[in-house]
């Protein structure tokens, strides 16, 4: 099995937290966080992920995650100008400020894969659920006894 690489661009400690504690003693998946734009921007330049869980509202801008999609989008088309293979990680929005409504046209033309509206109760359940359903099958955190 391929190890794959998760970026979540998130700035709501909890929500961050609870990804933390999901993706904690995986090996199948490792998990990287960023909570600001320019944390996310610098990442994405040297780190091809596979999944990008990219909150809209960042750094207090409604619309903030939208500049790391259109970056996102940006460097995969110069890399596929240059001749060089890429892989495309699949985007997943998570918005509860933005309407998704008002950005599935432009989200859609920069080919992300699922929106989750917010808010929602990111408990590790939820959150094991939807990576199953997104084909990023993780193993439940063992408990300690």
């Amino acid at each position: 099995m391929t190890q794959k690489f998760v970026l979540l661009v998130e700035d709501e400690e909890i929500i961050t937290q609870t990804f933390v504690r999901v993706f904690e003693g995986q090996s199948y998946a490792m998990l990287d966080t960023a909570s600001t734009v320019r944390e996310a921007l610098d990442k994405i330049l040297f780190v091809v992920y596979d999944y990008i869980f990219l909150d809209m509202k960042i750094d207090g801008d409604s619309w903030a995650g939208m500049v790391v999609l259109r970056t996102l989008n940006s460097i995969l088309l110069k890399l596929r100008a240059d001749g060089l293979s890429t892989t495309e990680g699949h985007v997943i929005i998570m918005s509860g400020s933005v309407s998704l409504q008002d950005l599935m046209l432009e989200a859609n033309a920069l080919d992300v894969f699922h929106f989750l509206n917010k808010p929602v109760n990111f408990s590790e359940g939820y959150l094991l659920r939807v990576l199953q359903k997104l084909g990023l099958p993780l193993l439940p955190r063992r408990t300690m006894s």
